[in-house]
């Protein structure tokens, strides 16, 4: 009994600076091998927040058409950023239409860039949120109210 509370004496005292070592070295270690995400962070992956909506809400989704985009934008003064990409959530949980802007990210494996490496599309917050919520016949207006201009 002497003995084995002895060891254990032992390994408390001799593991006391232990930790201190071993989680500076595993924090360097998981720095370098750290990889960023194409987006910034994983919440930022329209995929993964649409498998999101889907699962929480039962959330149906649809793109707006590209005429939609450059009017959606313009309205919102949002055309000289990098969105590519407007997505409206339904849900019959929820009384309003989340909606989501985002960008194209294409990382290629050849300098001809014609072998994409990774093609995935990231969330651009608007407004400083990564979900607007309207009324649907607020976006219906908004997207009728155009003039019907050449340059749209």
């Amino acid at each position: 009994m002497i003995k084995l509370s002895l060891l254990i004496s032992l390994f408390l005292v001799s593991s006391s600076n232990f930790p201190e070592v071993s989680a500076t070295q595993m924090h360097e270690e998981h720095g370098e091998r750290q990889i960023q995400h194409p987006c910034g962070d994983s919440s930022s992956d329209l995929h993964g927040l649409t498998g999101f909506f889907r699962y929480k809400w039962q959330a149906e989704f649809r793109d707006l058409n590209d005429r939609a985009v450059q009017i959606w934008l313009r309205h919102h003064g949002l055309e000289d950023t990098e969105i590519t990409i407007v997505r409206l959530f339904k849900s019959r949980k929820q009384p309003t239409v989340a909606v989501v802007h985002g960008r194209r990210f294409v990382n290629y494996m050849d300098e001809e860039k014609t072998k994409p490496l990774v093609d995935m599309f990231c969330v651009v917050k608007v407004q400083d949120s990564h979900v607007l919520q309207y009324p649907m016949q607020r976006i219906e207006e908004i997207l009728n109210s155009v003039d019907h201009e050449a340059d749209i």
